[in-house]
């Protein structure tokens, strides 16, 4: 964490989360985000692989979930990082500097057994997505007279992963309906499909 580094809030935004100013202690550069943190941390840390420290702030904090924006060091300016239809936050994310990954990982309730986990890689300033593993409560339609209702199932567990990497759409490659109380073992053949061909 950077103790110097001086972040001052400056307004709020539209959600009420609040507007801040950062200065970044090395260039001097002014750089703004929102936070729903009073007092948002700041680190540094190379979160692109390049050998050049990044800078790294908290946008949200929960029980269980921990959210961050980047700002890459590109020469002597840095840039905010932007996930293409994911916005600027990245929930619990991990590197992985030996494949030039960042994962994401949301809890979502039930001890974790709800989340959805996220492989990006970098393009540009830009992380792109390339998988997606899901798991929520299944829920079931119902035609009653004529008119659809939708019922959650609490015993039960919708898995799926999303593919990225062929084009820009999302493909579904992995789908299975599961009950809560098997999900150990479940979790471990999603997570298996999650990483395929990208060890």
């Amino acid at each position: 964490q950077i103790m110097n580094a001086v972040v001052e809030k400056v307004g709020n935004a539209a959600n009420c989360d609040g507007i801040f100013r950062l200065v970044a202690p090395d260039n001097g550069q002014t750089l703004f985000f929102t936070s729903a943190v009073e007092k948002p941390a700041v680190y540094q840390q190379d979160v692109d692989f390049d050998g050049t420290l990044d800078l790294v702030v908290t946008t949200n904090s929960g029980a269980s979930n921990q959210y961050h924006s980047f700002f890459l060091r590109r020469g002597y300016e840095y840039v905010q990082v932007e996930v293409p239809g994911w916005g600027y936050e990245l929930c619990n994310y991990q590197l992985y500097p030996q494949r030039r990954l960042v994962v994401t990982h949301a809890n979502n309730g039930a001890a974790g057994a709800f989340h959805e986990t996220t492989i990006f890689c970098w393009n540009g300033t830009q992380l792109k997505p390339l998988r997606t593993a899901e798991a929520h409560m299944s829920v079931d339609d119902y035609d009653q007279n004529g008119l659809i209702i939708s019922a959650a199932n609490p015993q039960l567990v919708s898995l799926t992963v999303w593919d990225y990497t062929s084009n820009e759409e999302s493909n579904l490659i992995y789908e299975k309906t599961v009950l809560l109380a098997a999900m150990q073992t479940e979790l471990e053949l999603q997570l298996d499909v999650l990483w395929q061909g990208l060890k």
